[in-house]
């Protein structure tokens, strides 16, 4: 049987392939936070940056906790750890059995002809042929990034589903394969080649996404494409990894004064309530008067009720989207505290490794949260009592969307949105003259 390390370093290998990223040695602070995002929205459970970090060091030193293993598993395609110890062991360890008495035999066979005279003869040859390359390649034309082309225009202004016209021109440039990749997420990445010099990828998410030219596994030009929505969207997945998700009809949105949607509205939307697991977005992407998500305040009221089709714990997660990244809070019932977590620029704190506990609250009732940052210093209140302070170091950027995520459903009394001089930049009560029109034709 394979040793827990030799199983770890198995699970990495089939990870990686799974990303098809750059070798791991080469995995940057933005690449380990990316892989910390898809395992969340595979197994929505959260590891830690350090964490992973952690795992992918040269060497193994202490086996991690078994609910990591599970999640590592997990994003791999098993059932679990225990599955995954199951299964690779019986398909990966006779091939690496095989491969090391390859190897050893291989040894053998080189130091037997070591001492060669036609291999030396050989060697003599190569290590010519090798001082020759540059003379033989000193007309061939450079690698030049100023002679590829890449840029985008949307189809539509705003909207989703939204399409993206890629114009490329990389006939000057030497290698194997080239791709578009439209975001951080690996699997949006397409195949292109050279005298085609257009791609159309399909964006299914708001958001503000770094697209990436990429030859060789070497990204070599990217550029920030802003996909906006016609005032509040709502959208449904059964999983957080969904590639394509429900969109939900935007006049069905606004409820009683408030962004809400109803079981019986998803039930018409072909939503398998009660018989699945399911989440509920509304997003609201778009230009905020460039308030700076370094220096601004956020106030709101969140309810999620059990008998309006919340899940058990109740919780919920609200993500202000910027152009470097997101931060986030949760709240959610007290005694599922565990699942709560916070995200900063730099990094998550999560429930399960910190006492996040202040973020517990009646969810049947309205949660006032108001959430202020000042030179990259969180400050969070609850109920109008402060609760958290953390700061950061990376620079947020431009707000450019606020994210409300429910675990079932949930609903949003109103949102406010505050400039560092207590300006409103934006703001909405979800009151509405006539709540059969869409949101849209009153922001």
């Amino acid at each position: 049987m394979a040793s827990d390390k030799e199983l770890i370093n198995l699970c990495k290998i089939s990870i990686e392939h799974k990303l098809g990223w750059v070798k791991s040695e080469d995995w940057k602070q933005r690449d380990y936070e990316y892989l910390s995002e898809l395992i969340y929205q595979k197994t929505n459970t959260l590891l830690s940056v350090s964490t992973l970090k952690r795992i992918w060091a040269e060497e193994v030193k202490t086996i991690p906790h078994l609910n990591t293993l599970n999640v590592l598993a997990q994003f791999a395609g098993y059932d679990d750890w225990f599955d995954y110890k199951k299964k690779a062991s019986l398909l990966a360890l006779p091939e690496k059995e095989e491969f090391e008495k390859k190897k050893e035999n291989l040894n053998i066979a080189i130091l037997k002809r070591i001492f060669s005279p036609r291999l030396v003869i050989m060697l003599i040859m190569l290590f010519g042929f090798a001082l020759s390359i540059p003379y033989l390649y000193e007309d061939s034309p450079s690698f030049n990034l100023k002679n590829i082309k890449f840029e985008s225009k949307k189809v539509v202004s705003s909207g989703i589903p939204n399409s993206v016209v890629f114009d490329y021109n990389i006939d000057e440039a030497k290698f194997d394969s080239a791709f578009i990749q439209q975001s951080w997420d690996a699997r949006m990445r397409n195949q292109v080649y050279p005298e085609k010099y257009q791609h159309t990828s399909i964006y299914y998410y708001p958001g503000y996404h770094r697209a990436k030219l990429i030859l060789n596994e070497t990204i070599v030009k990217q550029h920030d494409i802003h996909i906006t929505t016609n005032g509040w969207l709502g959208l449904v997945r059964y999983r957080m990894d969904q590639l394509i998700p429900t969109y939900l009809p935007s006049n069905k949105l606004i409820v009683n004064g408030r962004l809400f949607v109803s079981e019986e509205v998803l039930k018409q939307n072909n939503i398998a309530v009660g018989e699945k697991e399911y989440s509920v977005s509304y997003y609201n992407v778009r230009d905020f008067e460039g308030l700076s998500g370094d220096n601004f305040i956020l106030e709101t009221e969140i309810m999620s009720k059990l008998d309006e089709g919340a899940l058990t714990c109740q919780d919920m997660m609200m993500f202000i989207m910027c152009e470097n990244g997101r931060q986030a809070f949760s709240i959610g019932e007290a005694g599922c505290a565990a699942n709560l977590n916070l995200k900063t620029m730099d990094e998550w704190v999560l429930g399960r490794e910190n006492d996040l506990s202040m973020f517990g609250c009646d969810m049947d009732k309205w949660n006032k949260v108001t959430y202020s940052v000042k030179d990259n210093t969180i400050n969070i209140s609850l109920n109008d009592k402060h609760i958290y302070e953390v700061s950061y170091e990376k620079s947020a950027g431009r707000i450019i969307g606020l994210h409300y995520f429910f675990n079932g459903t949930g609903s949003v009394n109103y949102v406010k949105l505050l400039d560092e001089n207590k300006k409103i930049v934006y703001e909405d009560s979800f009151e509405r003259k006539n709540e059969t029109l869409t949101p849209t034709e009153f922001n």
